[in-house]
């Protein structure tokens, strides 16, 4: 899109979206300032500065901000509101000459069909946060209710403060003006305003050193909390905007949950902050044998596992939906050297089932902007980490601005695993976010690799060597829901049963060609990993039918081509394991632990069996997974009509309770074979008559640890219902093109763990 020049300009816009209409808030401008460039550089701060207004129609929704240039690069954070805006940009020098200006309309449109990324703040049931009101003119409204109906116990959701709704938005955000900036006191006037009272250093409600930070933290109480909280998320929407446009998805990035306009008088209140109270006590959350960073911890994984629980209990989390949680209650204990109440922990449950949740703690908030006029100082505060009060984590949260650089980053690398992602060796899921700052600034006081004094110009080149989106994790991104656009296609592949191809698994089958892969949902992608490190993929990026790269329903992955890939002969028994794992488009993923040992189809033996007199080569079929429980009951056979002149199969019965407990297979000469175990009094929960011709076309499953529910279809088309309980991916057990079911294979304890067919060619 080409600006529109106000008057002469120098000012080069670098990422400008080719359509004019964008998804997210907060979008983050990169350019060239040029102006002025005769002047001799500032060894020690910005040589200009970049001024940025923003016009919603006649109003300005926003207040002015700049931003530094250096070395002609300059990055400005443009708040937008919902429809056309109109952006003017000027150019000053350090002496306040205007050097050079730029307007340019940008619209902004949220995606009110998106899944959402949730904000939310977890507190203990008698923590002080979600209590003590905030001052400076806010009022709290403290609005709860008891979801369960249980008393004291349960635990209650509540919303967050709002500013006071009485005064005109033009008086409020000239009050915010004079306060530094929506987040109140400014680094210039860090004591009382407007008649505000001074606050003592007493205790805060999260982790703060005394002064002047802790003051504003208890003046401002939750509110401060939720802006903090509320910025950092438009951040990290942003910065995933532009990681996606160098990535050639355009500005694509994940929606956020966000009040009426109407209802908001800056910024940092627009995101809805959502309060949840957990029914266990801060002392309980506390407690040191849940911490996660204890290593003597009997049970370190209890803390996400409270928050997953108070999370999934909310009605405003819709299944699908990420939410990052931000622990409140979590506290550094200087003399254990130990965060307690505290927990990095990310999981990710399906685009289609229950709530995704990535949680971490609140430590680090006591260095974070609640003011988007705050950002820059706030990345350049060299404020040293007091450890009798704050955790510096691992070492290097030693300052204010690498406190905010790290715990702003962990927290969203915990919601990049809510949003599907696992580690990747490069970028923010890894530990790339110890340069968090760079994706916002073009100068930094600090360096993590040693050198001295102040770094610039931080430019495109070099500000996303760690902190970046890796590609793997691009493509998982262009397929979550939650970075939906309007007039995306619907996905490939969509059938009528939008539940069916949610939970479609990727399947892969050994054959003697190499490994096949299949997902109803179709095959978005393969990961390869070499000797347990990620090494490259493959993408199938296409998104309609028939377009180019589409994705397949199914694909035979070879032995020469991963080979050439990986550089070394993967069925080489000296070479390095291989693994694959494939990304359905419903991002449901499945791997394959060996390629050498699990890709090639090999003829098998069942002992006590001749397959000699079988008269067909047998092989290992479609199975749900393949660690089976050595102290389980393993059953591996042929149908008894498979042999030659054998009976026909005349019976299928399937024994399910919560869960699938066993097949059986019944013949014409009365003989009969099952997989699970079977109890003398049990009946089946549904049974198929095979007429004569019928056979067994195929076995769907839903599955995960165990056999979840399954159906039977017959190549006539009969069809149970699935039977057992919810839950577990769908893979369907079926043989390919010119084989057929022959046999089962599987284990069980008290029901199903595993099930897998074996196939053979055809007999016609």
């Amino acid at each position: 899109m080409a600006p529109t020049s106000a008057t002469h300009s120098d000012i080069q816009l670098l990422n400008l979206p080719a359509q004019s209409t964008i998804h997210h808030r907060l979008f983050l401008l990169v350019g060239r300032a040029t102006g002025g460039a005769s002047q001799q550089p500032n060894p020690n701060g910005p040589d200009g500065w970049i001024e940025v207004s923003v016009n919603e129609g006649s109003s300005r929704l926003f207040p002015d901000q700049r931003w530094e240039v250096n070395d002609s690069w300059f990055k400005a954070l443009i708040p937008l509101g919902i429809g056309t805006n109109q952006v003017h940009l000027t150019h000053r020098t350090l002496q306040g000459q205007a050097v050079g200006e730029q307007t340019f309309q940008l619209s902004y449109q949220p995606v009110s069909s998106a899944k959402k990324v949730r904000l939310v703040v977890l507190c203990g049931k008698d923590s002080a946060i979600g209590k003590s009101p905030a001052q400076s003119g806010v009022q709290h409204q403290h609005l709860s209710y008891d979801h369960t109906g249980n008393g004291s116990n349960s635990q209650q959701h509540f919303a967050p403060p709002l500013p006071n709704r009485g005064i005109s938005k033009f008086l409020a955000k000239a009050m915010n003006k004079l306060e530094g900036g929506s987040g109140g006191a400014s680094e210039g006037n860090r004591g009382a305003q407007n008649g505000s009272p001074v606050v003592g250093d007493n205790e805060c409600n999260i982790d703060c050193p005394p002064g002047w930070r802790r003051q504003k933290l208890q003046r401002d109480g939750d509110l401060a909390i939720s802006r903090r909280l509320a910025l950092q998320a438009y951040l990290w929407q942003a910065f995933h905007a532009e990681q996606m446009h160098r990535h050639g998805f355009g500005h694509r990035t994940f929606t956020l949950d966000e009040r009426p306009e109407a209802e908001v008088t800056d910024l940092v209140d627009i995101p809805r902050i959502e309060y949840v109270r957990s029914k266990y006590t801060m002392a309980q959350i506390r407690d040191h044998d849940w911490a996660q960073q204890n290593p003597k911890a009997k049970d370190g994984g209890k803390t996400h596992s409270i928050a997953s629980e108070a999370v999934n209990d909310q009605p405003f989390c819709q299944p699908g939906d990420a939410c990052a949680v931000l622990l409140g209650d979590a506290h550094w204990d200087p003399e254990m050297k130990l965060l307690r109440g505290h927990a990095a922990v990310g999981a990710f449950a399906g685009i289609n089932d229950k709530p995704s949740v990535g949680v971490m703690g609140s430590h680090w908030l006591w260095a974070a902007p609640q003011a988007l006029s705050e950002v820059t100082d706030s990345f350049m505060d060299q404020e040293q980490t007091d450890q009798k009060y704050c955790c510096n984590d691992l070492g290097e949260g030693r300052t204010a601005s690498l406190t905010v650089n790290i715990g702003s980053g962990a927290m969203l690398h915990e919601a990049g695993h809510a949003l599907s992602n696992p580690h990747y060796p490069t970028g923010f899921m890894n530990r790339g976010y110890t340069e968090f700052n760079r994706a916002f600034m073009t100068r930094e006081t600090h360096s993590l690799t040693g050198t001295k004094g102040p770094f610039k110009p931080i430019t495109p080149a070099c500000d996303s060597g760690a902190f970046h989106i890796h590609r793997c994790q691009a493509v998982r991104a262009s397929l979550h829901p939650t970075f939906s656009h309007p007039n995306d296609p619907p996905p490939v592949h969509y059938p009528s049963n939008p539940e069916a191809w949610s939970s479609a698994e990727p399947v892969w089958k050994p054959t003697s060609k190499g490994a096949e892969v299949g997902c109803l949902a179709g095959v978005a992608m393969v990961e390869i990993e070499v000797g347990g490190e990620f090494k490259t993929h493959i993408e199938w990026l296409g998104r309609t039918q028939g377009a180019e790269n589409t994705p397949p329903l199914t694909t035979l992955i070879t032995p020469e081509y991963i080979s050439q890939r990986v550089g070394f002969d993967v069925l080489s028994p000296s070479s390095p394991e291989v693994k694959l794992t494939a990304v359905g488009c419903n991002l449901r993923s499945n791997e394959l632990n060996s390629y050498r040992r699990m890709a090639i189809a090999r003829p098998i033996t069942i002992p006590g069996v001749d397959l000699g007199a079988f008269g067909r080569e047998v092989r290992n079929g479609i199975r749900t997974k393949t660690d089976d429980d050595p102290l389980h009951g393993h059953w591996t056979f042929l149908f008894n009509s498979a042999w030659p002149n054998g009976p026909k199969m005349v019976q299928i019965d399937v024994f399910s309770g919560a869960s699938l407990n066993a097949l059986g297979f019944r013949y014409s000469d009365g003989s009969s074979q099952s997989v699970g175990r079977i109890h003398a009094d049990a009946k089946p929960k549904a049974t198929l008559h095979l007429a004569p011709g019928d056979r067994l076309d195929r076995i769907e499953v839903r599955s995960g640890w165990w056999i979840d529910a399954a159906r039977v279809i017959l190549s006539s088309g009969q069809t149970t219902e699935f039977c057992g309980g919810p839950g577990g991916g769908l893979r369907s057990l079926a043989a390919s093109q010119g084989e057929e079911i022959v046999g089962i294979v599987g284990s069980a304890g008290d029901w199903l763990d595993t099930l897998g067919v074996l196939v053979a060619d055809r007999r016609d």
